[in-house]
C-alpha cells in the first residue's frame, strides 16, 4: 500500500509505503514495516530523506500535512479503530535544502 503528498510550493514529495507480513493478508494484525521517503519533485527525485518504522497493527495506514514553511508532520495508524501508532514531525533547514525528524 502505497501513496505521495506533495508539499505545499509542488518542491518537495513525500512518499509513504506500508508493508505487510510476508504471506498474510494486509488487513490481519501483524507487524508492518511503513518506509517515507521525502524527495525533491523534480525529475530526478533526488532522495532527501528515508525513514523506517516498525508498526503492529491490522489495516495500517499513513497521512501528512505539510506546513507553509516545509515542515511536515506524519502520522501512521491503524484504520477502523483509528489508533495512532506513531507521530512524527520533519523540519525543513531552507538553507540546506535537507529535513530532520525532530525529537
Amino acid at each position: 500500500m502505497g501513496g505521495f503528498e506533495d508539499s505545499p510550493n509542488k518542491l518537495y514529495r513525500v512518499y509513504g509505503r506500508v508493508y505487510g507480513a510476508y504471506g498474510q493478508s494486509f488487513l490481519a494484525r501483524t507487524d508492518k514495516t511503513v518506509r517515507i521517503s521525502i524527495v525533491s519533485n523534480d525529475k530526478n527525485e533526488t532522495l532527501l530523506l528515508r525513514k523506517e518504522y516498525q508498526v503492529h497493527g491490522g489495516d495500517v495506514g499513513w497521512s501528512s500535512i505539510w506546513n507553509a514553511t516545509g515542515d511536515l508532520s506524519l502520522a501512521i495508524f491503524e484504520k477502523g479503530p483509528s489508533n495512532l501508532l506513531v507521530r512524527a514531525v520533519f523540519h525543513f533547514d531552507s538553507t540546506k535544502k535537507t529535513f530532520t525528524e525532530l525529537p
